[in-house]
């Protein structure tokens, strides 16, 4: 009986891990495509993105200097990374990051031309926004990732300028 038990857990363990981990996560897929010999990457804290807001004041009018102090509260960081010429493994990778995305995002945008395909997702809880993740991958495997955490309510982003502005068009 003990052998059988010591055969099982360890079955239920790795199953149950798979399952739980459907797909590469933004964060793993990041961490991945990082290490990628032409892949270049930044993290932009809270802090600087504030302070970037605050400092808005070059050729912007008024307006707009406030409605990017506005946006930028909410913004807790920003990572970005571009690798061109990627290994193959990044189209396969990118598979499994999307399976994730499915599960845990919604889709707001899918756009693809000749040899580019772009997405665009959102993940929500309640009615905060908590994640935006924007992905550019092309045929030659050049890929393009952008990955913002808000703690930006839809109420808050209702109430903003520029939102109000895009509802007039």
């Amino acid at each position: 009986m003990k052998k059988i038990l010591l055969l099982i857990i360890p079955l239920f363990l790795l199953t149950t891990n798979n399952l739980n981990g459907q797909g590469l996560s933004v964060k793993k897929f990041g961490n991945k495509l990082i290490k990628e010999d032409q892949a270049y990457g930044v993290r932009i804290p809270n802090w600087l993105i504030n302070n970037a807001g605050k400092w808005s004041s070059i050729d912007l009018e008024e307006q707009e200097k406030e409605m990017i102090r506005e946006l930028s509260k909410d913004i807790k960081k920003i990572r970005i990374i571009v690798a061109s010429m990627a290994s193959d493994q990044v189209k396969e990778d990118y598979n499994s990051l999307r399976t994730h995305l499915k599960s845990q995002y919604d889709n707001l945008i899918e756009a693809r031309s000749e040899d580019s395909k772009l997405d665009l997702w959102i993940k929500m809880k309640n009615d905060e926004i908590k994640s935006l993740f924007f992905s550019v991958i092309d045929d030659d495997n050049s890929v393009a990732f952008f990955d913002i955490k808000t703690k930006l309510t839809m109420e808050k982003l209702k109430g903003m300028n520029f939102f109000q502005e895009l509802e007039a068009l």
